[in-house]
């Protein structure tokens, strides 16, 4: 490797989001040392009315600047844009750990038949421990689309919301379905 200054990214399975770090190589140097953060947030889960959610998914987002303040941008409610994430424990509780420092960040969290929730933005220092980022998920509606086989191929069905939450999912025989949904008027789009 030629001497210079580097990018590197870190990933690891316990770690919500990849580390990036400057490392400043010279020449015949061939190890470095790395501190690698331990930021982390935790919280809650719960329903409308204060019940735990277990085997909620919880991930942490970084929050795009290019977002109007209060839109919530998803490809998959169930995965899409986290790096990893964690299953709320039966007290719906969650502890993300590696997640980005210095950055705004919010906290998604989401589980089948229930409209998906995320924090407001927080930024946390490196190494801080942030607590008592709790989500209420709200009951939410299913959408099953339905077609005729003889119909063009339907491959996907997306869904956007007026605030730009965005759901995609993908059709199976010949239906989709779009579970979680809330309230509100949402735009449909059918892609073959």
């Amino acid at each position: 490797v030629d001497a210079g200054t580097y990018t590197l990214v870190v990933r690891h399975p316990d770690r919500q989001m990849a580390e990036r770090l400057e490392v400043v190589l010279r020449e015949g140097e061939r190890t470095w040392n790395l501190d690698l953060g331990r930021t982390s947030v935790r919280g809650h889960v719960r329903n409308e009315a204060g019940e735990p959610i277990a085997g909620a998914h919880v991930s942490a987002h970084v929050v795009d600047p290019e977002d109007a303040p209060g839109t919530f941008r998803v490809v998959n409610h169930r995965g899409g844009m986290s790096e990893s994430g964690v299953t709320a424990d039966a007290d719906g509780h969650y502890e993300l750990v590696g997640v980005a420092s210095g950055t705004p960040i919010s906290i998604h969290a989401w589980v089948d038949g229930l409209a998906p929730a995320r924090s407001g933005p927080i930024e946390l220092a490196a190494d801080q421990e942030r607590s008592g980022v709790d989500l209420v998920l709200e009951v939410g509606a299913t959408l099953i689309v339905e077609y005729e086989e003889s119909a063009e191929a339907l491959r996907f069905l997306t869904a956007t919301h007026v605030d730009g939450t965005t759901q995609m999912e993908q059709a199976t025989g010949t239906s989709v379905t779009l579970d979680g949904l809330q309230a509100g008027v949402w735009t449909l789009q059918l892609l073959g």
